[in-house]
C-alpha cells in the first residue's frame, strides 16, 4: 500500500510543474514504514518473505530519493523565481528556508561586489597587444588594438597586466 502511494506521488510530482502539497507527516510515515519492514525482515524466519521485504525496502528508498530529488529541483526553481512556498513538510521546509537564505546572501554578495567595483580605484593602462573579442567580452571591454590607452578599474587592469596584455601608466 505504501509503495503504491509513493509511486503515485512520484508520478504526480513528475507530471505537475509545482510541488504537490504533502502532509506534514509524509516523510515520517514513509520512513517509519521502511523501518518497520527492516525490523520485520530481520525477525522473519521464511527466506522468501525476508527477500520480498528486502526488495520492497530497496524500492521504497529509491522512490523516496526520487521524490526528494524532484521536489528539491522544484524548490530551487521557486526560490530563483522569487516565489514563496507554504506548507512543506518540516524536512523540506528546513531545506527550503536554508536555500532561500543562501540565495538571498548570494544576491546580496553580487550587489556588494557591484558597488565595490563601481567605487574601485581607476587607472590608465596602455595595451601592448590587441584584445580579441572573447577576452574583451569576458572583461566587459570593447575590442581594443595595440597602443590603445584605456581608463578602467584597477582590478580589470591587473588582469590585463597578468595576461601580459597591458602596462599601467597612471592611477586616479
Amino acid at each position: 500500500m505504501m509503495l503504491k502511494k509513493l509511486l503515485n506521488i512520484l508520478l504526480q510530482e513528475l507530471h505537475d510543474e509545482k510541488a504537490l502539497s504533502l502532509p506534514q507527516s509524509f516523510y515520517d510515515k514513509a520512513l517509519s514504514y521502511v523501518h518497520s519492514l527492516k525490523v520485520r525482515k530481520s525477525n522473519e524466519v521464511s527466506d522468501v518473505q525476508r527477500t520480498i521485504w528486502e526488495e520492497e525496502v530497496k524500492i521504497l528508498e529509491k522512490v523516496l530519493a526520487a521524490i526528494r530529488k524532484v521536489r528539491a529541483r522544484k524548490m530551487v526553481m521557486e526560490v530563483m523565481d522569487g516565489n514563496v512556498i507554504e506548507g512543506l513538510p518540516p524536512e523540506e521546509n528546513a531545506c527550503y528556508n536554508n536555500l532561500r537564505k543562501a540565495f538571498e546572501l548570494a544576491e546580496l554578495n553580487v550587489k556588494v561586489e557591484s558597488l565595490e567595483s563601481q567605487s574601485e580605484e581607476k587607472g590608465l593602462f596602455l595595451l601592448k597587444k590587441g584584445l580579441d573579442e572573447a577576452t574583451a567580452s569576458r572583461l566587459g571591454l570593447p575590442k581594443l588594438n595595440p597602443e590603445d590607452v584605456i581608463f578602467i578599474n584597477k582590478r580589470t587592469g591587473k588582469v590585463l597586466i597578468d595576461l601580459g596584455l597591458a602596462d599601467e601608466i597612471g592611477t586616479r
